[in-house]
């Protein structure tokens, strides 16, 4: 439930003694938080914005826009918990393939030593699949970066 009128005067009076309430807008919700805009008038008589933030349970205070944008941009730029899990189970399911080629490789090599007595060629593509696998298993698959812009900076 949102806080109250009551609640945010109060919120605004904790945090900055010297701003008068006039108004407020909101609740809006923005990435699972209620964000209520408060419109004061400050130490200098000059109208101001705060905000007040309910997240996850908390209640957060911010004095300008700049500083609760900045809230949102840590907010938005931390991977999510099933983003982690993905990336975990992707790194998982890489070592598992990377260990069946190893195992086949290996089975293959022994195969073709034990029953043809000659696997220098066996042996050279089992020892690149070994690095192949490890190599990607350790260092991930190779991705090109995009080309970095080369337009002009607006200061020169």
């Amino acid at each position: 439930m949102p806080m109250t009128q009551d609640e945010l005067k109060k919120e605004i009076k904790q945090n900055n003694d010297s701003d008068v309430w006039e108004d407020n807008y909101g609740p809006t919700s923005i990435a699972n938080c209620l964000v209520h805009e408060i419109w004061v008038k400050d130490q200098y008589k000059q109208f101001a914005n705060r905000f007040v933030v309910e997240a996850s349970g908390q209640i957060l205070y911010f004095q300008t826009f700049e500083t609760l944008g900045a809230y949102f941009d840590r907010l938005f730029k931390q991977p999510s918990w099933s983003e982690k899990e993905a990336a975990y189970s992707l790194k998982k399911f890489s070592l598992y393939i990377a260990a069946f080629v190893f195992v086949l490789f290996a089975s293959v090599l022994a195969y073709l030593v034990a029953v043809k007595g000659d696997a220098s060629g066996a042996l050279l593509t089992a020892f690149a699949g070994v690095i192949a696998s490890g190599g990607t298993a350790f260092f991930g698959v190779w991705v090109a970066k995009p080309a970095e812009s080369t337009s002009a900076s607006p200061t020169g």
